[in-house]
């Protein structure tokens, strides 16, 4: 079973979540998920902003932002002269951002919802969002509104999950958590997930062309790190996974744990695919902005 054909997008995501549902959820996986910003978002966020280029000077928005993986190294190129806001519907995560970068005062971590960020002063030279975007309600009207914030000729990055990316964890996530939860399987498949929609490079350049961006590339960046019981463990609880065992008893937290590395012992799993695509594409001049 994928976690498309359970009902659940890439990242973990059950249908009908909205912007409300994924605070609650990543507040309470904010500890984990602080625990996996060495092995994972921050060589991850540091992918995304040497593709995104942020230069000297510029206006920057990292939207859905987490602890700040790609915020950090974007305002360490925009240099003081420069801003980095900082934006995500997870209080915690905000305030641990805020907690590594006292050294930044060009950074800003701001506690809000991106589909309805505006800025006081004017628009952005570049907004980045790093496993962001298919959280948004909707992907495509929550993007347009992003490229809204950008100034004529200001750049678009996103970064999501490639194709293959963490596939073999999943599945045995998912038939751990079912034998505990056995209507999961009940499920009938469900429609193509937002993440499905771009988890190749043809098919995200494709959705940048559609947002009408222009000069649109989008890369691969591979990428796999160890894949030990406590990243196993850290990965579900300081992820959208999380939202697969939220109202659990710990009995049965217990069992889904112990039946996920059990699998991935049984499978041979030692290594997490965590690789990526990047997407970089240009607002066209004339094109209205805030």
């Amino acid at each position: 079973m994928t976690a498309s054909q359970s009902g659940i997008h890439q990242s973990g995501e059950p249908p009908g979540r909205g912007a409300d549902a994924w605070a609650t959820v990543f507040d309470e996986a904010a500890d984990a998920f602080v625990t996996l910003a060495a092995p994972l978002w921050d060589p991850l966020g540091s992918m995304l902003a040497e593709r995104a280029r942020p230069r000297p000077g510029e206006r920057v928005l990292d939207a859905c932002c987490g602890a700040g993986a790609s915020a950090r190294p974007a305002a360490h190129a925009v240099g003081e002269a420069g801003r980095v806001d900082a934006v995500d519907v997870a209080s915690a995560l905000i305030a641990a951002g805020r907690r590594a970068a006292p050294e930044l005062p060009q950074l800003r971590f701001i506690h809000g919802d991106v589909t309805a960020w505006q800025p006081e002063d004017g628009a952005y030279d570049l907004v980045q969002s790093g496993f962001g975007v298919f959280f948004l309600p909707d992907m495509d009207a929550g993007s347009r509104h992003l490229i809204s914030l950008l100034r004529p000729g200001g750049r678009l990055a996103v970064q999501t999950w490639r194709a293959g990316a963490l596939t073999g964890f999943t599945r045995c996530l998912i038939e751990a958590v079912t034998d505990q939860i056995p209507q999961l399987a009940d499920r009938s498949p469900a429609s193509k997930s937002a993440s499905d929609r771009i988890d190749s490079a043809s098919k995200l350049r494709k959705w940048f062309t559609e947002l009408g961006l222009r000069d649109v590339q989008a890369r691969e960046s591979p990428h796999s790190v160890p894949l030990t019981p406590d990243l196993a463990w850290n990965l579900v609880c300081g992820t959208g996974f999380r939202a697969l065992i939220a109202g659990c008893d710990e009995k049965a937290t217990r069992l889904i744990h112990a039946g996920l590395l059990a699998r991935i012992a049984q499978r041979g799993l030692t290594e997490l695919d965590v690789g990526s695509l990047i997407g970089t594409g240009i607002k066209p001049v004339g094109s209205p902005g805030i």
